[in-house]
């Protein structure tokens, strides 16, 4: 008896391989999930989303393939091939665009299949993302730099907007900080303008407007960053905080000569450190230049001397006086020939 029930074990294995009653199916749902997009309806390439899915044909049949039909006309299912041969891979190209915006995003596409032996299946295939609206700064480097001279420079004027949902009435929550010190929130308008786009879809837009005299009241202060934030992204933009001074001059011509050798020049700026705070470009081996001091800590008085003795004909020279990218304000120094 025992060796009649191993031959029927063994017939029956026998026939199961030879008659292919194997598991023919292909896989009947596939699914990938794409995670954050980061959504800009000013940028066409940030409104797709697309995965290539691979499934394998493990079966011992050749399976062909229908064409496939998608969840949403903004869905798109490419197959590599329509005839799938045993131990074959399947390449299944699946795209959808994010145009019409929705928090989670899901699509689907419905293939069917018949192998050989007329057996018949579908293969579920999904693709779901979250959409994650951008915010975006109208300025593009990131940076901004400022000048604090006299007379003060009007107020700079920026923008952040987003493309948000309906119910996103927040989307937008500007922060300032300094280091330890938190800014006034005169420095920052955060009023907000609301624009609707689509069914579903608005745009949030806050204007930034950042007083000098503010900043002026804070000389500690060389750089700032201001945050836009909200539930779904931020986007960080550092002010870098450049401070210079205008420059005024008493005189923009000046004459010397053998019989006389030195000329006074005073320089009067909004900076409390002037020896500091200039710079001056001369002619080294013609003139020798001397900064002094006066009761007024933002005039300096600056002696300009001859080195020469004997000079055959007129000289011209330009002394520029600037302040980082403020200026240059030039003095032309004339040196007369020898008269005698």
């Amino acid at each position: 008896m025992r060796l009649e029930t191993w031959a029927w074990i063994l017939f029956l294995i026998a026939y199961c391989l030879l008659c292919g009653c194997n598991n023919t199916e292909l896989p009947s749902e596939v699914v990938y999930d794409v995670g954050p997009v980061i959504l800009d309806l000013q940028r066409e390439d940030s409104w797709r989303v697309e995965h290539t899915f691979l499934i394998k044909n493990s079966t011992r049949q050749t399976v062909t393939l229908d064409v496939p039909l998608v969840s949403c006309g903004c869905a798109k299912c490419d197959l590599s091939t329509t005839t799938l041969d045993p131990g074959d891979d399947l390449k299944v190209s699946m795209a959808y665009s994010l145009r019409y915006l929705r928090e989670k995003r899901a699509e689907s596409a419905r293939i069917g299949w018949i192998d050989e032996t007329g057996k018949t299946g579908v293969i579920h295939i999904l693709l779901t993302s979250d959409v994650f609206p951008a915010i975006v700064t109208d300025l593009p480097s990131g940076s901004l730099d400022f000048d604090l001279g006299r007379p003060l420079p009007s107020e700079v004027v920026f923008d952040f907007y987003a493309y948000c949902l309906d119910e996103d009435d927040e989307f937008l929550n500007i922060e300032t900080s300094m280091g330890k010190w938190e800014l006034p929130g005169s420095i920052v308008d955060v009023s907000p303008q609301v624009q609707k786009i689509g069914k579903r879809i608005k745009r949030l837009e806050k204007t930034v407007r950042i007083s000098p005299q503010v900043l002026e009241k804070y000389p500690q202060l060389e750089s700032l960053n201001i945050i836009a934030k909200g539930p779904k992204g931020h986007y960080a933009l550092p002010l870098n905080i450049r401070r210079a001074t205008n420059i005024q001059l008493d005189r923009q011509t000046i004459f010397l000569s053998p019989q006389v050798k030195t000329a006074i020049i005073e320089i009067t700026t909004d900076s409390t450190d002037v020896a500091e705070s200039i710079q001056i470009d001369f002619d080294k081996e013609l003139f020798e230049i001397e900064l002094n001091p006066t009761q007024n800590p933002n005039v300096m008085v600056v002696q300009v001397a001859l080195k020469g003795a004997q000079f055959k004909e007129t000289l011209e020279r330009t002394i520029r006086f600037s302040s980082g990218e403020l200026g240059p304000v030039d003095c032309q120094a004339y040196v007369l020939k020898n008269t005698n």
